[in-house]
């Protein structure tokens, strides 16, 4: 379910991006296909932008062992395939430069970006990625559902914030 990323040439013909949820599995003529040697053929990932430089993609929460192959596929043809390790939780913060680096993505409960370290106490929101597998089981390409059961984390984790261990509420 982690969203990542692939750089190279010649990766689609054009610049786009996915314009609704749920996510394509093709996108400017361009598709990843993971290959879960567990399952007969690979899996179309959905896709929320292309680039001949650049792809930004979902791993299929479909996909169950820790080592896949990736192939880019385009009306030019394959890329060579990608073999790529995976734990079932990276987690992952966004941060307000977009890019991995800086300050977290955060938000006090009106969504209200916070620019400080929040008080101890008080509630705050981020997004990430890479938390894994969930109950009941995410549909890929989907944003979760919008109503009862949600899609929870599965799995355990910490939250800290400044230093201090975070309760965590919902994830």
């Amino acid at each position: 379910g982690s969203l990542a990323s692939l750089f190279g040439s010649n990766l689609a013909t054009a610049t786009g991006s996915a314009g609704s949820i749920p996510l394509p599995t093709n996108l400017m003529g361009a598709q990843v296909l993971v290959q879960d040697p567990s399952m007969p053929g690979p899996i179309p990932a959905p896709l929320y932008f292309v680039s001949p430089g650049q792809i930004n993609f979902q791993i299929p929460f479909e996909v169950v062992r820790s080592s896949i192959t990736i192939t880019v596929s385009t009306s030019q043809g394959n890329s060579n395939p990608l073999v790529v390790d995976i734990d079932p939780m990276a987690p992952g913060i966004f941060s307000q430069t977009a890019n991995g680096t800086g300050d977290a993505l955060v938000f006090d409960p009106s969504f209200n970006l916070l620019t400080r370290t929040p008080d101890l106490g008080s509630t705050v929101v981020f997004y990430a990625t890479g938390l894994g597998a969930t109950t009941p089981a995410a549909k890929s390409g989907s944003g979760g559902s919008g109503a009862y059961p949600f899609n929870v984390v599965a799995a355990p984790f910490d939250v800290y914030i400044g230093g201090n261990k975070a309760t965590v509420a919902w994830a």
